[in-house]
């Protein structure tokens, strides 16, 4: 058994051992632009395994596992050290070279089944969101939407049987994003297994969903209505809600979750505060 002590790292005096294997020959490794996007947004980066290589005239470590976590750190602005596990007693090459071995086949093995854990994510954000004033504060910070952040919080909305769903592999995070507005559970779950079974598109999803919540008016052409909204939605940064009444009338409804917000919704839209 390797006994390893944790330490708080600076990224600088981290290095590849030369015992792993190219980054050309295991891209797998390279993180993904989402990988990258979750870890700034959470502001966690899983615990390397490293051993001290030099302590003079500055400490020098090589990875032994955690290179991935390394170069997502690196692709992340403003992050001066790294949480380590050091190996504290003496370990052998040949040691090291298992413990890479079985590290680089874990990754394999995980590549086509490991799933973004996207409740997990949102539950992260929602904790994440209590040390900001308000929720514009902290979109403003990471540099998140407003809206991408809405719809990962509705996914906490959900019931438990369709978040275990999600976490399954089964039912997309785009699709489920608007299951929360149907608040029956029962009849949440089975519009979740209609999705599912027949292969629904984004779209037909969220239609069918504003259907079954009771809120969409009728005589209304409700796929192209529900695109403009959800179109309208990324666009803006916030949900965006439209009603449509028979003689054509009808109105437009922005969401904020605060008086920043409001203040960022009327500048997109061109409002410009007159100046004496």
């Amino acid at each position: 058994m390797i006994v390893t002590i944790p330490e708080l790292i600076p990224i600088e005096q981290i290095r590849i051992s030369p015992l792993r294997p190219a980054l050309s020959k295991v891209p797998y490794l390279k993180p993904s632009s989402t990988e990258i996007e979750t870890a700034q947004t959470t502001g966690l980066i899983a615990p390397l395994i490293v051993k001290q290589i030099r302590r003079l005239p500055y400490p020098l470590y090589e990875i032994i596992t955690g290179e991935k976590h390394w170069f997502t750190a690196q692709a992340i602005t403003g992050i001066p050290s790294l949480a380590c596990e050091v190996i504290s007693d003496q370990i052998t090459e040949k040691d090291q070279r298992k413990i890479i071995k079985e590290d680089l086949n874990s990754y394999q093995i995980s590549i086509s089944t490991k799933k973004t854990d996207a409740i997990a994510e949102a539950q992260l954000l929602k904790e994440k969101i209590k040390n900001y004033q308000s929720r514009y504060q902290f979109c403003k910070e990471s540099k998140l939407n407003q809206g991408a952040l809405a719809h990962k919080l509705n996914l906490l909305k959900l019931s438990i049987e369709t978040q275990a769903l999600i976490k399954d592999g089964k039912l997309k995070v785009s699709h489920a994003r608007f299951l929360y507005q149907i608040k029956n559970n029962m009849k949440q779950i089975k519009i979740a297994h209609y999705i599912i079974e027949n292969k629904l598109s984004t779209t037909q999803a969220w239609d069918l969903c504003k259907r079954f919540s009771g809120k969409v008016e009728k005589n209304i052409n409700n796929l192209d209505l529900a695109l403009v909204e959800r179109q309208t939605s990324e666009q803006l940064g916030y949900p965006v809600k439209i009603k449509q009444h028979k003689k054509g009338t009808g109105e437009i409804k922005i969401t904020f979750f605060d008086t920043d917000g409001a203040d960022d919704i009327l500048k997109k839209l061109g409002y410009k505060r007159d100046e004496f």
